[in-house]
């Protein structure tokens, strides 16, 4: 039996999307996995955008990381994956298997997006008898395996409607110490709104730019490294660059206004990317050379439906709804989902699943937040001792 993670924190540093809490995330479960669970510092790869000592965390990036560990596995062993970040929905493309008419997606430092059927892909590789929990704590994270068996989901009992808490009920979260001004707790939204997408790109190219303008560029510039089901979401129709992004990037913007540019310089993989989306919109010869690469117009099928044993997915929220990046004054930031479950860990490590995640929802209610954290699975697996 081996143990396996990979650990993926996207700060998205120097842009418009930058978080505060997410590399901290990653390392606050590293820390209890080798400190509670057994793992050695082998065991774990982490991704992170702050620290070029480490992986970058791209959209290819991850996929192969993950790729490695779940392709690899051996019936026995146990395996984690965490999503720290951005999380966004894109419109599916009409099949019967989402509900709501769309496809979650997590958002890697370079925005090139994994929707629930490239990790769907992944994970049915898994080999039966593994032991695989997928940790997300972005935006958007319900439902993004599409298991059929949910344990836990809805509303919080005795939940608040608001949709982040007031910064004055986060103090006893803190430490409840006097010294702490409520109005200097930060929180903040994981969720990846696409006109700020649209703002940085018009600082990039010195013009203003509607989320509308950036359909055709995303998909053409990544190429083979997109998700292999955007072509399923629309993109890599005819039309060449100008019809690559058309239905996802239309999916995500619902219209809109132009955005005004913003003042501040992008920087790391999300910068780096949308300096490469500037140039082939803007016309400059190398990096347009590089977008030239028109997606094909078919796809994969869409993978199958996962067994209910195939995994456990702990989510920050529901589908629908958002989860919180938070930013104590002099303290790390962090996710409300991960720090909460790693406290609700530390006093039972070897809680069973579902009491663990009860647990967070009713330390969720006293912060309150208003993200209800879900326990997707079979009841079999909900009732096993976490990452055991």
């Amino acid at each position: 039996m081996s143990k396996k993670a990979v650990l993926v924190g996207c700060n998205y540093p120097g842009s418009q999307a930058e978080l505060a809490g997410c590399v901290n995330d990653a390392f606050m479960i590293k820390g209890f996995l080798t400190e509670y669970k057994g793992f050695s510092d082998d065991d774990i790869t982490v991704l992170i955008d702050t620290d070029d000592s480490y992986t970058s965390p791209t959209g290819a990036n991850i996929k192969s990381a993950l790729t490695t560990m779940c392709s690899g596995s051996q019936p026995g062993d146990v395996l984690v994956f965490h999503f720290s970040g951005h999380g966004t929905q894109v419109a599916s493309d009409g099949d019967d298997q989402e509900d709501d008419h769309k496809d979650e997606a997590i958002c890697p430092t370079d925005m090139n997006l994994l929707v629930d059927d490239d990790l769907k892909a992944i994970v049915s590789q898994i080999a039966d008898g593994v032991d695989f929990t997928f940790i997300s704590d972005c935006c958007h994270s319900g439902s993004m395996l599409d298991h059929s068996a949910v344990q836990i989901d809805g509303p919080k009992a005795g939940g608040t409607g608001q949709h982040l808490p007031e910064p004055s009920s986060l103090i006893s979260f803190l430490g409840g110490s006097r010294d702490i001004d409520p109005e200097e707790v930060g929180v903040k939204s994981r969720e990846l709104k696409p006109d700020l997408v649209a703002s940085i790109l018009s600082q990039k190219l010195g013009r203003t730019v509607g989320t509308r303008d950036i359909r055709s560029s995303l998909g053409s510039i990544f190429g083979p490294e997109a998700s292999q089901f955007l072509s399923i979401l629309g993109i890599g129709g005819s039309g060449g660059t100008g019809g690559a992004m058309s239905s996802l990037v239309g999916a995500l913007s619902g219209g809109g206004a132009p955005a005004e540019p913003p003042s501040s310089g992008g920087g790391g993989g999300f910068g780096s990317l949308l300096g490469q989306v500037a140039s082939a919109v803007g016309g400059d010869s190398a990096p347009a050379t590089q977008a030239a690469h028109t997606p094909t117009t078919s796809a994969p099928p869409k993978p199958d439906p996962l067994s209910p044993d195939k995994g456990i997915l702990i989510t920050g929220c529901q589908a629908h709804e958002t989860s919180a990046d938070v930013r104590p004054p002099g303290g790390d930031a962090f996710g409300a989902l991960t720090h909460t479950l790693v406290t609700v860990l530390k006093e039972n490590p070897d809680g069973s699943y579902i009491e663990t995640v009860t647990k967070v929802r009713a330390a969720m209610v006293e912060k309150k937040f208003a993200q209800n954290p879900c326990l997707e699975c079979s009841e079999i697996n909900s009732e096993k001792a976490f990452i055991c």
